[in-house]
């Protein structure tokens, strides 16, 4: 038992690793010009399940990555045309940087639906003029506590922001703007599966909710129909 728990634990060592030296290898080329939205540069699905160890079955988290593994292609666009479905991603200041990489690798995909939710008027008046940015202000954010102050304020913020957007009638991915897309995958599939929560799995935190239930879903990655189920 715990040489298999070792096993587990240098594995997720080992990806959480890779995934940062992915991460800002391809930030660094981008800085220095090197990216131009070329898909081809973005990296091959093989490699990063190679790397993460999907092969083994030893790890069953993306660690930041995302494969958007859906078997369906673009047959249920036709369908699902006029329904109104956006990616949001979720922003202050101290991530603007990552959230500006996050739009263009999804831009370079193909996705014409994402949008960063802006949470301080910083961050949206440097969104506003170049990329889809809707505003969620944060009021007094509490900087002095980042957990117990601004974290809550901002999970509260999307929270509200999301329900407001489903009960309008959008459908909505919901992902945080550190995870990494490495494929197109059309959105209207996910209608088509008629499910109407679709959540990414946490690792073990908190533990004690883990404990209790045998797993925790994650808030970072989810898709949410806008149904009165929802």
């Amino acid at each position: 038992m715990a040489s298999d728990s070792n096993r587990s634990l240098r594995l997720l060592l080992i990806a959480t690793v890779v995934a940062l030296v992915n991460i800002l290898s391809w930030h660094s080329s981008i800085e220095r010009g090197n990216y131009a939205g070329d898909v081809s540069q973005l990296p091959d699905n093989s490699t990063l399940a190679s790397h993460y160890g999907y092969r083994s079955g030893g790890l069953h988290s993306g660690v930041g990555l995302v494969t958007q593994d859906g078997m369906w292609g673009n047959e249920f666009d036709e369908k699902y045309k006029y329904e109104d479905i956006k990616i949001l991603g979720f922003t202050d200041k101290n991530y603007l940087p990552i959230a500006k990489y996050w739009y263009m690798r999804l831009t370079a995909l193909g996705h014409k639906e994402h949008y960063i939710v802006a949470h301080d008027e910083i961050s949206y008046n440097a969104l506003k003029d170049e990329y889809r940015a809707i505003p969620c202000i944060i009021q007094n954010p509490d900087y002095a506590r980042p957990v117990k102050g601004l974290w809550q304020q901002i999970m509260s913020a999307r929270l509200h922001l999301t329900v407001d957007m489903l009960r309008n009638g959008t459908h909505l991915l919901i992902t945080d703007v550190d995870n990494v897309f490495s494929r197109y995958v059309p959105l209207s599939g996910f209608l088509e599966e008629g499910y109407d929560v679709y959540h990414a799995f946490e690792m073990r935190y908190p533990v004690n909710i883990f404990n209790q239930f045998g797993f925790v879903v994650c808030s970072g990655h989810q898709f949410l129909r806008s149904t009165p189920a929802t």
